[in-house]
């Protein structure tokens, strides 16, 4: 029998990849996404995306676009987690920075000129797709200054446009809903336009998620058996001050500033403020990356 339980967004149990293949059937079809109508038709500009990632290659593109105006290299081949960096700079590590985080296949995301404290996008935004270990997959590049006409439905490799906010707060397409098998429960049929349908020649089972919400016991105090410590493996994550977590006496600890994300900072552990008496680590690391 064909089960078709509501998957856990970042972990189901599946026979094939069946996400890429749901957002070919899904979302829209190749000819609804030729008509789909221009977002800035009214003078407003482009201040928000929900796009989906969707990890195909270039031959998916599909848009209204001037072909010089749209760059497509690489190809993701169905990744289900990858890096991926928006910027306005074919270099992801130059120029505004609207969004830089691990994206799950199949998965929407929000990028948002406010995030470079901008009020919208210019002419240019590049999306670079990476793998866990930094390896460039894919990189597209497409107009968004309002000159060159945009859509909700258009594709840029694997990049799908779910919706555009305009300027003056209109929106422009459907922002797809999360499907959180563990609050709304149900079949993935329950919602055809996003969550479903699913074709019983592709999808053979689908394992149900773990919905247990008991929070896991807080870690070992390291320090118990009376040893010392002699060496940490960290891994820098770009979050500012209130992503910390520990059971330390406050007075103890001190955080202060915003790294934004950089793709690549410069780390100084030492025993002293400002990288004085004795140094432990100095050197660069890129995000997600460990270092001892």
């Amino acid at each position: 029998m064909i089960k078709h339980y509501l998957p856990k967004p970042s972990a189901v149990v599946v026979r094939i990849g069946f996400l890429a293949a749901f957002l070919l059937t899904a979302i829209t079809s190749n000819d609804l996404r030729a008509q789909a109508e221009d977002c800035c038709t009214d003078g407003n500009k482009i201040a928000q995306m929900t796009v989906t990632y969707t990890g195909e290659d270039c031959s998916a593109t599909n848009h209204n676009q001037n072909p010089d105006k749209v760059t497509c290299n690489g190809d993701p081949a169905g990744k289900q987690a990858v890096h991926i960096v928006v910027n306005n700079k074919q270099n992801p590590n130059e120029g505004d920075l609207f969004f830089d985080g691990d994206v799950q296949l199949g998965t929407p995301f929000t990028v948002a000129a406010a995030t470079a404290g901008k009020d919208e996008f210019k002419a240019e935004t590049w999306f670079h797709i990476f793998d866990d270990q930094w390896n460039l997959l894919q990189e597209v590049r497409f107009h968004t200054s309002c000159s060159q006409p945009i859509a909700a439905g258009n594709q840029f490799g694997s990049i799908f446009l779910n919706n555009l906010t305009m300027t003056n707060g209109d929106e422009c397409g459907e922002t797809p809903p999360v499907c959180d098998p563990c609050d709304d429960g149900g079949l993935i049929a329950d919602d055809e336009a996003f969550c479903g349908p699913f074709d019983p020649e592709i999808i053979v089972e689908i394992e149900a998620p773990n919905c247990d919400d008991t929070p896991p016991p807080p870690p070992a105090d390291c320090c118990d058996s009376g040893e010392k410590i002699a060496q940490l493996t960290m891994t820098y994550t770009g979050e500012d001050c209130s992503a910390t977590s520990h059971n330390q006496d406050p007075d103890k600890v001190s955080c202060d500033g915003d790294p934004l994300y950089a793709t690549t900072v410069h780390i100084i552990a030492s025993e002293k403020k400002g990288g004085n008496g004795k140094v432990w680590f100095n050197g660069e690391v890129n995000l997600g990356g460990q270092f001892t």
